[in-house]
């Protein structure tokens, strides 16, 4: 409808517009395929597809790009102007998380326990080109630029820490919402990006957190403020307590072996 009567949208090339992305990624989904064969990878794909497309399109109002492999890609703000994009996009990484939850529930009674979901999201909001992008003869109409290739490398790095959803401070200053408890993870470097970044653990909504988890983060927020410090010893005290509240968290392991190091040094 929008091309119809913006005929000009369906041309060649592009606009800058500011816009949030959000790349979403199954981990471990390799294995897990090899293990179901070829009919029921599919069969579980289109099912977890359906679920995604139902809360980005219909219900946050966003515009499914593509689907990479067991990927999906998301753009809010574009191509009809939302002023509230970054907060839609935190609002639909958090509706895939509780699907997925909700599919695993129903994978366990169907093919076991063993087949299991873990789905990992990037959010990242900024600047981008928005258009038809591509050859003279083949062209996509998506988006390019940094914050693309950011909310993609935010994606990745779930594996890392250890978490189910990254958002920038940049994304995550223009949500608003006090409603969602986030944890800080630091500034870090972002391989092909010049300076760190400060990045945002989602935890979830505030309210489904318990409080020993909450308590958690705030030892853990003060140890990072240690580490600024380079008070390496009061900082691991602050990591140690958080692993007692929250134990086996693979952030605050990689930040007490930091800090060992550090003091060991």
């Amino acid at each position: 409808e929008q091309i119809l009567e913006n005929p000009e949208m369906a041309s060649p090339g592009g606009r800058n517009t500011e816009l949030t992305s959000m790349f979403s990624d199954l981990a471990g989904f390799t294995p897990l395929s090899e293990s179901l064969g070829p009919h029921k990878t599919v069969a579980l794909l289109n099912r977890y597809f359906d679920g995604v497309t139902e809360i980005v399109q219909n219900q946050c109002g966003g515009y499914l790009n593509k689907f990479l492999g067991d990927g999906v890609f998301v753009l809010f703000g574009v191509p009809l102007p939302q002023s509230d994009h970054p907060s839609r996009a935190l609002d639909a990484a958090l509706l895939c998380q509780t699907e997925v939850t909700r599919l695993n529930q129903a994978l366990a009674d169907e093919l076991g326990a063993e087949v299991k979901l873990n789905v990992r999201i990037g959010i990242q909001s900024g600047e981008a080109m928005f258009g038809n992008c591509g050859s003279t003869d083949r062209t996509d109409y998506t988006a390019i630029g940094d914050c693309i290739n950011l909310s993609a490398r935010l994606e990745s790095a779930n594996k890392f820490f250890g978490t189910k959803i990254i958002i920038s401070q940049y994304a995550w200053g223009l949500c608003d919402r006090e409603n969602i408890f986030v944890r800080p993870l630091g500034d870090v470097f972002i391989t092909g990006v010049k300076n760190s970044l400060h990045l945002l653990e989602v935890v979830g909504p505030i309210d489904e957190v318990s409080e020993p988890h909450r308590q958690a983060v705030t030892h853990f927020s003060k140890a990072l403020d240690l580490v600024a410090e380079r008070n390496f010893t009061d900082a691991r005290t602050q990591f140690q307590q958080a692993d007692l509240l929250h134990p086996n968290d693979k952030t605050t392991q990689i930040y007490l072996d930091i800090c060992d190091k550090c003091i060991t040094w």
